[in-house]
């Protein structure tokens, strides 16, 4: 393990199943660094097995949320093979915690974020952070499904995008599609 993912790992609670008690912003290297780990465990993982989990999750969130316990997305991964070990499974799920319910994980954007880290498996680890939309949550079950088949687009690092768009009220994504568009 090397020394920066280390470091991440210790900004997690010491108690082996709890999560940060707000959503952990990460910068770009950091994500760099969760992403490759996530690719290299889970490098020859069958993206349909990510649409599985979302569908057994979807059937339990009556309102659409996007959101549920921590617990309940790690028994819905293992029951589809998915196994991502505990610190970086409680790593990522502490990168998509609801501000509004501190216990609540969004299913959702942690899916999409996995995917987005699959979807660099072909390209010799040259990684490029995605786009915001696709770890945005959605509000229609076949709009998400169809989010797996989109192209990977360029962006910030989580934690840019998350200042981009914390006004009040403001939900919107924020679209780079190439370098050039990237903010300096």
């Amino acid at each position: 393990m090397s020394a920066a993912l280390s470091n991440l790992y210790n900004l997690l609670p010491g108690y082996h199943g709890k999560l940060t008690s707000a959503p952990l912003h990460l910068t770009r290297e950091d994500e760099y660094i969760v992403m490759r780990e996530v690719l290299k465990q889970l490098r020859y993982l069958d993206p349909t097995k990510l649409k599985q989990v979302y569908m057994e999750l979807a059937n339990y969130d009556d309102d659409l949320s996007g959101l549920c316990i921590f617990d309940d997305l790690i028994k819905a991964l293992a029951k589809n093979n998915i196994m991502l070990p505990n610190p970086l499974s409680r790593l990522v799920a502490s990168m998509f915690i609801s501000a509004a319910e501190p216990h609540r994980v969004n299913y959702e954007r942690v899916l999409s974020f996995i995917g987005a880290c699959l979807k660099t498996a072909g390209t010799d680890n040259n990684f490029q952070l995605v786009n915001s939309s696709q770890y945005e949550s959605p509000r229609h079950r076949t709009s998400y499904q169809q989010s797996f088949n989109e192209p990977q687009r360029l962006s910030t690092s989580i934690a840019e995008r998350m200042q981009a768009t914390a006004g009040p009220g403001s939900h919107s994504p924020v679209y780079y599609h190439q370098e050039a568009d990237l903010p300096a």
